[in-house]
């Protein structure tokens, strides 16, 4: 025969349970959630880095210098040449010799570049060279392009700023960028 201590703990027993499965979570509806993984792709694509080579050397080529003043000499990237009187100066002239640059862009078949200059200064003078005279800027017949067959080539000029006490000889540096767009 059961005693009242065992019915007592018969129904609380079905209580117990029942808050044993709700602290897990079961029977409320509410199931845990599985972690979901995917996995995917990531691609790239890697290109030529860019080379720049000199085909041809800027040459200012011999100049005489201003009678007086300061004026400006450029070699053109163009071709040609041409005398600016602006800074103050005259009576200087181009005599011979005046070569413009050319350099070779090289990188990946069809892609677009872009590309800069800038002078850096003279050394290897005699004379005054280093002292009085001095590159401006440096002048490209382009700011770009499109490697056809993974080149291009680019010319080069500049541009010497030379006052009538100048003498000697010297050469001037530059320095040219390029990067892919």
């Amino acid at each position: 025969m059961a005693t009242q201590f065992d019915r007592h703990r018969q129904r609380k027993l079905p209580g117990a349970g029942i808050l044993f499965f709700l602290a897990l979570g079961w029977g409320t509806g509410v199931a845990a959630a599985d972690p979901v993984t995917e996995n995917f792709d990531a691609q790239g694509e890697f290109i030529q880095n860019l080379t720049i080579s000199q085909n041809t050397q800027l040459d200012f080529g011999r100049i005489q210098a201003p009678t007086s003043g300061t004026q400006d000499f450029s070699v053109l990237a163009t071709g040609g040449t041409a005398i600016d009187s602006s800074p103050g100066g005259s009576g200087g002239v181009f005599i011979d010799g005046q070569i413009t640059g050319q350099v070779t862009i090289a990188g990946e078949d069809g892609e677009t570049f872009s590309i800069t200059a800038s002078p850096v200064e003279c050394s290897t003078v005699s004379g005054n060279f280093a002292v009085e005279a001095f590159m401006t800027e440096v002048l490209l017949d382009s700011t770009g392009g499109t490697l056809v067959g993974g080149s291009d080539v680019v010319n080069v000029g500049g541009t010497l700023r030379i006052p009538s006490t100048t003498s000697g000889s010297g050469t001037c540096g530059y320095r040219v960028t390029a990067d892919y767009q």
